[in-house]
């Protein structure tokens, strides 16, 4: 028997479809649908660092078609001259990067997947760039409001955070501009470090939290559509001599 099983990537894009062909039933008739086949997901990854998480994921979940279609052989890509970061002279912190192929698209968007990467480090940015090929690369604290001209109110429809909680300061205001980004039915996926003493964490330089506390701030931290969780998994995140922490990794959908 076919196996019908779909990964959560499939799942995802199966739903953005059927959203969007239901939104074009209800439109004006003549519009005509959309050119060039199905809409790519627009994921969003705060806190990218080196690009890994990303190149993990979404090569993988495109069965490594990105590489082989663009012609390169493993390993990363060569450097090139396609990233730029911008400094901004109005407040000197926030600089943007854009990470392209020669024809201007990016080689996730080949297989259906356009990424936006933000990341307050742009020694990381230069190696994410090298690694995997984001549409875009934002320079900026994840933290601050990200320009709407990248990342406009709804425009993604996944949003992850892996390994980064250790160093946000405010999650529920983190949370509630999640929110904001994502559109109706999207997806947030993240990691929360689990709480250790606050001796070790001192000495690590890290901050860990309880994990059913925040996962409870995601749930009252939205000012409009709540968000809705799909599971919670605790896992080994890393050991540093006699220092375990553990990780609790959560995936949420945005309700409407």
């Amino acid at each position: 028997a076919k196996d019908n099983t779909k990964t959560p990537t499939e799942g995802l894009r199966q739903e953005k479809e059927d959203q969007e062909a239901s939104e074009a039933g209800a439109g004006a008739a003549g519009s005509g649908g959309v050119a060039g086949g199905e809409a790519p997901l627009r994921v969003l990854d705060l806190g990218c660092g080196t690009g890994l998480s990303s190149k993990i994921m979404f090569e993988a979940a495109a069965g490594g078609a990105g590489r082989a279609e663009s012609g390169e052989e493993g390993g990363e890509a060569e450097a090139g001259d396609s990233f730029e970061a911008r400094s901004k002279e109005d407040d000197g912190k926030a600089k943007a990067a854009t990470a392209g192929s020669e024809d201007g698209g990016s080689t996730a968007a080949g297989f259906g997947i356009r990424c936006v990467g933000v990341d307050l480090s742009a020694e990381m940015l230069e190696q994410a760039d090298k690694l995997y090929r984001f549409e875009e690369l934002l320079c900026q604290s994840i933290e601050e409001p990200l320009p709407d001209k990248h990342c406009p109110p709804g425009a993604f429809d996944c949003v992850i955070m892996l390994g980064v909680m250790e160093f946000v300061q405010d999650p529920a205001a983190l949370f509630a501009r999640v929110q904001g980004l994502l559109r109706p039915g999207g997806f947030f996926a993240f990691t929360i470090p689990e709480k250790i003493s606050p001796k070790l964490e001192d000495i690590m330089g890290v901050q860990t939290f309880d994990a059913d506390s925040v996962l409870a701030l995601l749930k009252e931290s939205s000012p409009g559509p709540d968000m809705e969780p799909l599971f919670v998994e605790r896992f080994h995140g890393w050991t540093a001599g006699s220092v375990t922490v553990n990780y609790a990794g959560s995936v949420w959908r945005k309700r409407r």
